[in-house]
């Protein structure tokens, strides 16, 4: 980019590259002034590919600015002013911005960053002596990243993201549009906009130059066309929407000097294209330019013809430049057929190097696929052996008019929604409505009823009128409103004919010049209840003939007064159902459940008694109105029916209410990398009736390490692979879902998301941060979010059972501060809550996430919790995790040669082969669904308090001596091998007090008794499956491993 630019202000010093409200600036003097701001960028300390916020509007400031940093070897950020103060500094806080290029009035907004005025560049030298003079300053290659744009996020904060100088160039010299150093480009779009860098760095690269259109110029539609003349502008780039407003209100000839007008940003409106190019003096070139802002403004080009106006849709066109263009199915398999939907995928030099420090969302949107892929399923296997394409996922829907060559655009996948059973595209309707005569642009939403125990949603269409019917029309009465629905339900099923249409003058604008649907949908539901209101009104009016709609097509005299009633009751009901007539079914007129519960109670009160079965018994209205004259009564029934009633009752008996996962051989498990989840799933792997287990990991990029890398990593850390039979059971059985657990759906994409709801039959969430130090805000995302999503995996899609590893630590130090005695695992959580600040965050968080399974179990998730209590190695391998608390206590205080006396104190050991075979027996049996089952010693004479486990350690031959807690403490901190003792870590947990001089550790004392009587219940036909105390040989044998195996030195 950089090159270019010199080689053009070299080669062509007096060439005018701006224009901005009546001031020149040649090439020559826009690298002046452009140096002026990079050499004060340099003495500030710029490092390569810095990000520089830009906080300037469209107009020359914004050129130089941008130039300026491509000069300083940095990355643009611009951000109009009109972006919230609280809003701007969060963009600039996520990249790590520290310069800021604005002017000395914005300066205070951004006072915390370090400025970089833009009146700098007025005050640099006009000229440059000599030609010569024009350096390439940083000399970026073409992989520099130039610009980092922000596109809008689902979740409402902003994505930035990352385009490349390399993008660019291709935009210049691949397009279609090709310029000529004698073209002048409208610039007005948002600087943050991706239509901008068309505007601004096409001219600049091409040598052409660059025309500031003011705002106030813009939005007048009467003064667009005398700037463009006036000024000689002959080309431009133009969000649809805008486009829209200068072609139905600008002067016919507002482009007819252009030679390229470009249309791109949403789908076109086809009237307004028609309208332009039937004037006397169309432009030279009308395009529809597709392609998302992380390919860099434009992906294909459509040259729009009259006969194209025509078309219900305006094609997507074809691939500029060497963009690739894909349309994959649900499973990311290629489409080649012309009549079948798939999603646009974008790869080529115009694809963004990804959304900023966004890896999740990165995974998600930009993919590689193969290129073989999408060769014929005939080609031989060699064809696979191709080199990947990386792709961006757009989310849109197209479909080929030439395979391979010209793309539809069809919608957005988020536009298409599920409608009265039917998946419907609103941008189908929208093209719809915009072909009537009268309409300039639509727009549809569908919206929730105002009722908010309704499920019910109404389908809303907003239209901007032509200059004879913009005025009064707002009301769902107006008769062209009606005109405009009556043509919809003439060319389209009924399902997809809006519930209610409104007129405005205008649609509002988001910053990016795109339709605002969200601002459109609050005006949508203050309408709808300002018109519900005046319906109640009505309602409640006493109702005459002269009330009595007279807008049927067919009214003669002798209508019954029941007739004319019932059509002034459903007009209300359906205020834009147009013209109504006798023979007309009733349900065909896009009555939803709660119109009909509208119209039912209307009925009532104003005409007589009908029934729900009645209404839908009626073919027609004329018969429904017949029914109500004769005031028929609902049906009384007598022995015969009542039978039948109660046999019908039984048809659902033989209905399983949750899956058998053994059968189906599936399952979903979370924390497989984890010491328990592990146990757990070696147990899985070892069933025969089980096909396969899907484990949700993530990679460990610290240590190079993938998914199943981990998995395998973790069953050799506890001594369960064996390598004869492990790793064909690994490939067979383990599939790995790459995912997060603290992301919605996971972190999927959404159609793995699907898949996976809709594949398992059950859920198995053992993963858990446990940290004994940290507090709850550290453990928030992982125990808590993550088992809010997890509980989202089991509500979604099938039917499923949901397994949940809890923790007796739910309870907190309730014995401790709230003197509870004893426990029951189906008893309420809340009622220990007050003693939860006391303990560790590990704690806190597992009682919130508990609480929210148990919430799920009470609203009718088929769920089980199971709460172990401090779980140590397996009782025949000894195999244990040597970074919990057990472990480090024991190996820490055999190396130190003193224990703490903590008098009164159970901790609750428990091996893990007990806690994963316990698991796993009662997950099998549906009967144990909806119950919390403790996993903990039988009766309280097995339990290992502290003092005997001091006791079991020495009998185990290793010499401890049992002091005074504060005494311990004081030798911890003196001894020399605290910096290397596992104990290091625990400090937090074992020195700080929390209540009443004690520490957190102290306050586990007088814990209660764990009452496990539904897990007894459960396991009493399974006399394999039997709790081990801790003895003497466990602690041996558990020291033995961790030592043999290399964690620990005594």
């Amino acid at each position: 980019m950089e090159h270019q630019l010199c080689f053009n202000a070299r080669n062509f010093p007096d060439a005018v590259a701006i224009f901005d409200q009546g001031t020149s600036i040649t090439y020559q003097q826009l690298i002046a002034q452009a140096d002026a701001l990079a050499q004060d960028m340099q003495h500030k300390t710029i490092c390569a590919g810095d990000p520089v916020g830009i906080l300037l509007g469209p107009g020359a400031g914004q050129v130089i600015a941008q130039v300026a940093v491509i000069r300083a070897g940095g990355t643009c950020v611009p951000i109009d002013p009109s972006v919230p103060d609280l809003l701007l500094r969060d963009m600039l806080a996520d990249l790590s911005v520290r310069l800021v290029i604005t002017t000395d009035q914005l300066a205070q907004r951004v006072a915390s960053f370090s400025i970089v005025p833009i009146e700098l560049a007025s005050s640099a030298s006009s000229q440059l002596d000599k030609l010569h003079d024009v350096p390439v300053m940083a000399g970026c290659p073409d992989s520099h990243r130039s610009h980092i744009l922000h596109t809008s996020g689902s979740t409402g904060k902003p994505k930035p993201v990352q385009i490349l100088a390399r993008s660019i160039i291709h935009l210049a010299a691949a397009s279609a549009v090709s310029l000529l150093p004698t073209d002048r480009v409208a610039e007005f779009n948002n600087p943050g906009f991706d239509l901008s860098l068309f505007e601004i760095w096409v001219p600049l690269l091409s040598g052409a130059a660059i025309v500031h259109v003011p705002k106030l110029v813009v939005t007048d539609p009467s003064a667009i066309g005398g700037f463009f003349k006036k000024h000689n502008v002959t080309a431009m780039i133009l969000p649809s929407a805008l486009f829209t407003v200068l072609a139905t209100g600008a002067s016919p000839d507002a482009f007819g000097a252009a030679r390229h007008v470009i249309v791109a940003g949403e789908p076109p409106n086809t009237a307004a294209m028609r309208k332009v190019l039937e004037n006397q003096s169309p432009p030279e070139n009308l395009w529809n330019g597709y392609g998302p802002m992380e390919a860099t403004c434009l992906s294909t080009l459509q040259r729009v013809t009259l006969e194209e106006t025509y078309r219900r849709s305006i094609s997507a066109g074809k691939p500029i430049g060497q963009t690739q263009l894909f349309l994959l199915d649900n499973e990311l398999c290629p489409i080649h057929d012309a009549d079948l939907d798939g999603e646009i995928c974008i790869g080529g030099p115009g694809l963004s190097d990804g959304y900023f420090n966004r890896p999740e969302e990165n995974a998600e949107r930009f993919i590689d696929i193969r290129t073989a892929q999408h060769q014929e399923k005939r080609h031989s296997d060699a064809s696979y052996a191709q080199a990947h394409v990386r792709v961006y996922r757009t989310g849109d829907i197209g479909r080929w008019r030439e395979p391979g060559q010209t793309v539809d655009y069809v919608g957005r996948a988020d536009t298409q929604v599920k409608h009265k059973g039917f998946r419907i595209e609103l941008g189908a309707i929208e093209r719809v409505i915009e072909e009537h005569k009268h309409v300039k642009a639509a727009t549809v939403l569908q919206l929730k009823q105002d009722d908010s125990q309704s499920h019910d949603r109404l389908l809303v269409a907003w239209v901007v009128l032509d200059d004879d019917h913009c005025n009064g029309t707002k009301s769902p009465a107006s008769p062209i409103l009606h005109e405009i629905t009556d043509w919809v339900r003439d060319r389209m099923p009924y399902y997809m004919v809006p519930n209610r249409a409104w007129s405005t003058s205008e649609f509002p604008r988001t910053a990016y010049g795109k339709i605002d649907r969200r601002a459109l949908a609050e005006q949508a539901q203050d309408q709808s209840q300002r018109d519900d209101r005046r319906n109640r009104d009505r309602a409640e009016q006493p109702r005459s003939r002269q009330s009595v709609s007279m807008r049927t097509k067919s009214s003669p005299m002798d209508i019954p007064k029941t007739f004319e009633t019932l059509l002034s009751l459903l007009q209300d009901v359906l205020p834009t159902a147009g013209r109504f007539e006798p023979g007309d079914n009733i349900l065909s007129l896009g009555l939803s459940s709660l119109d009909a519960a509208r119209f039912i109670s209307l009925v009532n009160k104003h005409i007589g008694p009908l029934s729900l079965e009645e209404l839908y018994q009626s073919v027609s209205l004329a018969s429904l109105a017949h029914r109500l004259s004769e005031q028929r009564e609902t049906n009384n029934y007598g022995p015969n029916e009542i039978l039948k009633f109660e046999s019908d009752s039984q048809l659902a008996d033989d209905i399983e209410l949750a899956p058998d996962w053994r059968s189906e051989g599936r399952v979903f498990l979370t924390g497989a990398t984890g010491f328990i989840g592990t146990q757990i799933l070696h147990r899985l792997l070892a069933m025969p009736q089980l096909n396969q287990v899907a484990c949700l990991a993530r990679w460990d990029h610290r240590h190079g390490l993938s998914p199943l890398n981990r998995i395998k990593q973790s069953l050799k850390r506890y001594d369960m692979w064996d390598e004869a039979a492990s790793p064909e059971l690994i490939e067979k059985k383990v599939l790995i879902v790459e995912g997060d657990i603290t992301q919605r759906h996971l972190g999927l994409a959404d159609t793995d998301y699907q898949w996976l709801v809709n594949w398992t039959p059950a859920v198995f969430h053992a993963a858990a941060k446990v940290n004994w130090c940290e507090p709850y805000s550290t453990h928030f995302e992982p125990n808590v979010l993550g088992t809010k999503n997890m509980l989202r995996v089991a509500v979604d899609g099938r039917r499923k059972t949901f397994h949940y590893l809890s923790s007796i630590d739910v309870w907190g130090v309730t014995g401790f501060v709230l003197g509870t005695e004893a426990v029951s695992e189906d008893g309420p959580l809340k009622v220990h809550l007050a003693s939860l600040p006391f303990d560790t965050g590990y704690a806190q968080s597992q009682w919130v996430a508990d609480e929210m399974v148990r919430k799920a179990q009470g609203a009718g998730l088929p769920a089980t919790i199971y709460r172990p209590g401090f779980v140590v190695g397996d009782k025949s391998t000894a195999a244990g995790n040597p970074d919990d608390f057990f472990g480090r206590m024991v190996i820490g205080c055999i190396q130190l040669g003193y224990w703490p006396e903590l008098p009164s104190q159970n901790m609750e050991y428990v091996t893990v082969d007990y806690v994963c075979d316990a698991m796993l027996c009662i997950a099998a049996d549906n009967r144990n669904l909806g119950k919390a089952f403790n996993l903990t010693a039988p009766d309280a004479g097995k339990i290992t308090n502290m003092e005997r486990l001091c006791s079991l350690i020495n009998q185990a031959g290793f010499c401890v001596r049992q002091i005074p807690y504060s005494d311990w403490l004081d030798r911890l901190h003196a001894w020399d091998g605290l910096e290397t003792s596992p104990l290091l870590s625990l400090m937090p947990l074992l020195a700080e007090p929390v209540l009443r001089g004690a520490t957190r550790l102290q306050t586990s004392k007088f814990s209660p008794v764990y009452e496990c009587r539904n897990t007894q219940k459960a396991l009493i036909n399974r006399p394999d499956i039997q709790y081990t105390q801790l003895s003497p040989r466990l602690i041996k044998m558990f020291v033995d491993f961790w030592v043999g195996k290399g964690f620990y030195r005594i």
